[in-house]
């Protein structure tokens, strides 16, 4: 199979406009930000644990949660969606927020500032409930007695460990 050595402009004939591409580079670049602001606010604000049976709702803060007590965990939960917005708005708002990258990133003309508009507003609600989040913990934390405090500084530090151990 043999490639033409035809450029997209020159295929189209002349006069036609040049389309603009963005580099390979930047598309990966976007494509991890947005993959890891993602996870983070996954773990931090909006991880919603599936209602199976009778089981409630939880969020997932990762090692922190895993070190907090059930009682300090639960506390947190409720604590974070008395704070929260709405979670089907939240939800629907994050949908048009993929909606929008998916349609910036398959649109021809390729439009960068299209999807670096789109991207900026997940990361406005990524950093939104990652205040929320950053806030309800400390104050958790901070209400702990000093007993309690080391225990959780402990199984943070296991949760850490074991979190490395599997790199």
């Amino acid at each position: 199979m043999t490639r033409s050595a035809e450029t997209p402009a020159t295929a189209a004939g002349p006069g036609a406009p040049e389309a603009r591409s963005c580099p390979r580079w930047l598309k990966v670049a976007l494509a991890l930000s947005l993959l890891v602001n993602l996870l983070v606010f996954g773990v931090v604000a909006g991880a919603v644990l599936h209602h199976r049976g009778e089981e409630r709702r939880g969020i997932n803060v990762g090692p922190y949660g895993e070190a907090l007590s059930p009682a300090d965990r639960e506390a947190l939960r409720r604590a974070f969606l008395d704070h929260a917005p709405n979670w089907r708005e939240l939800r629907r708002e994050r949908g048009e927020d993929m909606a929008a990258v998916v349609a910036a990133v398959t649109a021809e003309p390729f439009d960068a500032a299209a999807l670096e508009a789109a991207i900026g507003r997940q990361e406005e609600r990524f950093r939104a409930g990652l205040g929320i989040g950053k806030a309800l913990l400390v104050e958790r934390i901070t209400a702990m007695t000093p007993e309690e405090r080391r225990a959780f500084a402990r199984r943070l530090q296991a949760a850490h460990d074991r979190d490395h151990d599997e790199d």
